[in-house]
């Protein structure tokens, strides 16, 4: 019995962070990861934060489209709907 997984997909609209390993400044992100937004992958960063007021959030920044990713022809226009 083998034990074989299959191969990690990003659906669309959807998206997955991990502890980003390449961290070397503390500028850096903490959590990086990849992300699907109408059939377009794209790079993203997570960092978590705290407000003068101490609440805790989540700062988020969605970066380039990820290089030799298939994307719709730029003729459609897109529209998101969120």
């Amino acid at each position: 019995m083998s034990d074989t997984r299959p191969a990690f997909e990003i659906r669309n609209n959807q998206g997955s962070a991990f502890i980003n390993k390449n961290k070397t400044e503390d500028w850096h992100a903490k959590f990086s990861g990849k992300c699907k937004i109408n059939e377009v992958l794209y790079y993203f960063t997570v960092n978590p934060k705290i407000t003068s007021s101490g609440m805790e959030y989540m700062d988020f920044r969605l970066g380039k489209a990820v290089e030799g990713a298939p994307t719709q022809a730029a003729s459609s226009p897109q529209k998101l709907d969120f």
